[in-house]
């Protein structure tokens, strides 16, 4: 039982760390992908987007695919 968690305590931080990087990964897709949507938009219109229905979102406050962040308000500026 001791060598079980000795071996769970190192794996742990290591399974976090994993868990951290892929969220930002996420996070950062998210990103590159509203500004894409941003940059379409401003070819379009001469303007930035003051909400993301504006650039196709469903609703004001679009998700990540998995969820894990939300964009909270546009700030053109």
């Amino acid at each position: 039982v001791v060598i079980v968690g000795i071996l769970a305590s190192v794996a742990f931080p290591d399974y976090k760390a994993y868990v951290d990087r892929a969220k930002r990964t996420e996070g950062k897709a998210f990103l590159m992908e509203l500004a894409a949507r941003q940059e379409r938009y401003f070819m379009d219109n001469n303007s930035y987007a003051d909400d993301a229905t504006e650039l196709g979102y469903r609703n004001e406050e679009p998700e990540s695919d998995e969820g894990h962040y939300t964009l909270d308000s546009i700030d053109a500026g």
